[in-house]
C-alpha cells in the first residue's frame, strides 16, 4: 500500500516538473520599454519545422507475360504506377533482369543480338530481349524518357517525373524466340526507385 503512495507521489510531482517546464518554455517574454523616444521594438523569433514528405506509390506487385507463337508472339500485361505523394516523383528503374524461380531462366540480351525468327529450341528456351515503355505521356513532365528499357541494361535508368496524382504506364515489349517443346515459366525481378522530384 505504501509503495502505491509513493509511486503516485512520484508520477505526480513528475508531472507537475514537465508541466512547469513547458509552460515556462511557452510563456517566456521579451521586456520592452519605453524611454520617452515614443517607439519601442521588440524581437521575436519564429522557428518552423518542416516534416518529411511520405512518398506513397500504387504499382502491382505481379506482372505477367506470356510468349504464343501460334497465337501472334508476345502478350504482356501494363505495370501502371500510381504517384498518390502530393508533389512529383522522380521515377528510376533500380534493377530489371531474370531471376531463378520459374521453369527456365532466360538470358537477358538487347533485340539486335538474336536472329529471333530461327532460334532453336535450346535458344529460345534461353533468351529473350525483354524491356519496358513509357507510352502514355499525359500524366509525366516533359523530360520523360521513352526509350525501351530492357533488361540486358544492367545499370539503373532514369525514366522521368510523375506529377503528382497521377498514373503512369509501362507497356512489356519483347523479342523472342518461337521454338517451345512445352510449358515453361521464366522470372524477372523489377525494382523502382521513387524519390521527390
Amino acid at each position: 500500500m505504501k509503495r502505491k503512495t509513493i509511486k503516485r507521489t512520484l508520477a505526480l510531482v513528475l508531472a507537475l516538473v514537465l508541466i512547469s517546464i513547458s509552460t515556462t518554455t511557452a510563456l517566456a517574454v521579451d521586456e520592452v520599454i519605453d524611454s520617452g523616444s515614443g517607439s519601442v521594438s521588440g524581437n521575436v523569433d519564429v522557428y518552423g519545422t518542416f516534416m518529411p514528405l511520405t512518398i506513397y506509390v500504387q504499382h502491382p506487385i505481379i506482372a505477367e507475360y506470356c510468349v504464343t507463337p501460334d497465337d501472334g508472339g508476345f502478350i504482356g500485361t501494363q505495370i501502371p504506377v500510381t504517384n498518390c505523394t502530393k508533389t512529383p516523383i522522380s521515377v528510376e528503374i533500380s534493377q530489371f533482369r531474370s531471376a531463378y524461380g520459374g521453369t527456365l531462366y532466360m538470358n537477358d540480351v538487347y533485340p539486335s543480338e538474336m536472329d529471333w525468327d530461327n532460334l532453336s529450341l535450346m535458344d529460345s528456351k534461353q533468351y529473350i530481349a525483354l524491356g519496358l515503355q513509357v507510352t502514355q505521356l499525359s500524366d509525366w513532365n516533359p523530360d520523360v524518357n521513352t526509350d525501351v528499357y530492357y533488361a540486358a541494361n544492367m545499370y539503373s535508368s532514369y525514366i522521368g517525373t510523375l506529377n503528382s496524382n497521377c498514373t503512369g504506364t509501362f507497356d512489356m515489349v519483347a523479342s523472342h524466340g518461337n521454338a517451345f517443346d512445352g510449358q515453361y515459366t521464366s522470372l524477372h525481378n523489377l525494382v523502382f526507385l521513387f524519390t521527390v522530384a
